[in-house]
């Protein structure tokens, strides 16, 4: 168990060293900037949180080879190739002072429209064609309420300068009420009421995505490996004790991740296949051999299908936190047994296992590609025999 617990400490604290000294871009899309002098030029961009896009904009322009940082101001604006996220440089008033800031720009129309976030407070801000603007605090839980009927009065009151601008209809205004700060109903009323009230100031342009008819995945390929702490317990046959013992676990496994950035820019599907080695011997006091010896031992190779979700928390860091869970399906491979015969596995390969795993970690970046670093715990139980197999361990892997 000591040896088994040092050869773990040693891959942590490798793994770990090396994930502190990565730094580059975590979340590359491609891209492009609109410069001052509305030339537009191309590349990959470090695209983070909503808070962070408002305050900078970092790219690898084609042709180059460092990653360079923009400021609101030091270009007219950027976006996302094909995805219809688009920043603009603006100034707007916000809790009555000016901020020059990266707006994102979801409609451009009689009454245009664009949304800033500031750490946990979001805003939609409201423009006329006469350049009169209207602010609109979300309210993303940042308050409480003593009851229903003040959570009414005070949401109106946020909404009350962006409910003068539709004053055409008050239909509009009806919907706004009820729009509980949704960004795709607050677009959606919004180009509306363009259409059917200010037709004669031309035809809307919608920036923000429109995940119905534009839905998009993203994959994205990962190589692993890692080393684990196992436990394998196998169950005696009528009296006997059940048997079990630690071991050191290496393992390696290929996967990949499906991306779903236009609906959720953190969340994923995570499919993996993994093979991982198990060797454990343990005295045995219920074994009697003719030569006296009474250590038991199990080898065998795990074949390991794992499929699940993974959830990415976006910072306006370099690293990017995770969770991820879900279940898995195994076939042992190889198996060889020693002094076991008292127990249902009798060295055969052991199919029909199942279970579950869950785990956090981290990205952080490797040049243009990431490096994932993860802490799991795995559980496995075959379905007829008396045998589990459980994992806690770290693994790394490199994401393409």
């Amino acid at each position: 168990m000591k040896s088994t617990m040092k050869k773990l400490l040693f891959f942590i604290t490798a793994f770990i060293g090396m994930s502190m000294t990565t730094n580059a871009q975590l979340n590359a899309q491609k891209g492009y900037i609109i410069t001052n002098e509305n030339d537009t030029l191309r590349g990959v961009i470090d695209y983070r949180s909503d808070s962070r896009n408002a305050k900078e904009c970092h790219i690898l322009l084609e042709g180059e080879q460092e990653y360079k940082t923009y400021k609101p101001g030091e270009i007219a604006g950027y976006g996302l190739e094909n995805g219809g996220v688009y920043y603009v440089t603006r100034d707007f008033y916000i809790n009555n002072t000016e901020k020059k800031m990266f707006a994102e720009f979801l409609l451009k129309g009689s009454i245009s429209l664009y949304r800033h976030v500031d750490g946990v407070s979001e805003y939609y801000i409201f423009v006329n064609k006469d350049g009169e603007t209207a602010v609109m605090e979300s309210d993303k839980g940042n308050y409480t309420y003593n009851s229903n009927d003040e959570y009414v009065q005070a949401k109106r009151a946020r909404m009350s300068d962006a409910a003068k601008m539709f004053n055409k209809s008050s239909a509009t205004v009806e919907k706004l009420w009820k729009s509980e700060y949704k960004i795709k109903r607050i677009v959606s009323l919004t180009r509306e009421y363009d259409e059917n009230y200010c037709s004669e100031d031309g035809k809307c342009i919608q920036y923000q995505y429109d995940a119905k008819n534009s839905a998009h995945t993203k994959l994205v390929f990962f190589a692993e490996a890692g080393a684990s702490c196992g436990m394998i317990k196998a169950g005696g046959m009528g009296n006997v004790r059940n048997w079990k013992a630690n071991c050191f676990v290496p393992q390696i496994g290929l996967g990949f991740d499906v991306m779903l950035p236009r609906y959720s820019k953190g969340l994923s599907i995570q499919a993996e296949l993994l093979m991982s080695h198990w060797n454990a011997s343990k005295d045995n006091p219920d074994v009697v051999t003719p030569d006296g010896t009474k250590k038991s031992s199990i080898k065998f190779t795990y074949g390991e299908i794992d499929l699940g979700m993974k959830y990415n928390f976006l910072t306006t860091f370099k690293v990017s936190p995770f969770i991820r869970g879900g279940i898995l399906v195994c076939q042992s491979i190889g198996m060889h047994t020693k002094n076991l015969d008292p127990y249902y596995i009798a060295g055969q390969n052991v199919g029909g296992t199942l279970g579950w795993y869950a785990g956090l970690g981290t990205d952080v970046s490797v040049g243009k590609h990431r490096m994932r670093v993860s802490a799991n715990y795995s559980y496995r139980k075959h379905s007829h025999r008396e045998l589990t197999a459980s994992s806690a361990g770290v693994n790394i892997a490199f994401v393409l």
